[in-house]
């Protein structure tokens, strides 16, 4: 069972940071992206520092709550839902600032 758990907790991390690298190279949103732009994205970045900051603290904590021997699901319901509610500020944060959602996905 723990074995399990802990597969689906690296597959989960591959993907996420296979969909944070695609989403990095933004050749989606085509040539005249503004996340091409180097001082709209850096504008963009201390924006959003101390909610992406609060997202990676968030998803940290979701990850070592899924490594524990007995997983609390309204812990990890909690934080799920946190962790959404802070990715839609990013997004809305990005969209304020003129972004594309594939710029910020």
């Amino acid at each position: 069972m723990k074995r399990k758990i802990s597969y689906g907790i690296v597959a989960a991390l591959v993907l996420m940071y296979g969909g944070v690298s695609y989403a990095a190279s933004c050749g989606s949103c085509g040539d005249d992206a503004k996340c091409k732009d180097p001082q709209a994205v850096q504008q963009f970045k201390s924006k959003t520092a101390h909610l992406r900051k609060s997202l990676n603290e968030k998803e940290i904590e979701l990850s070592v709550e899924y490594g524990m021997n007995s997983i609390d699901t309204n812990r990890t319901t909690a934080l799920e839902n946190q962790i959404g509610d802070l990715k839609k500020e990013i997004g809305a944060a990005g969209e304020k600032l003129g972004f594309a959602p594939c710029c910020i996905s």
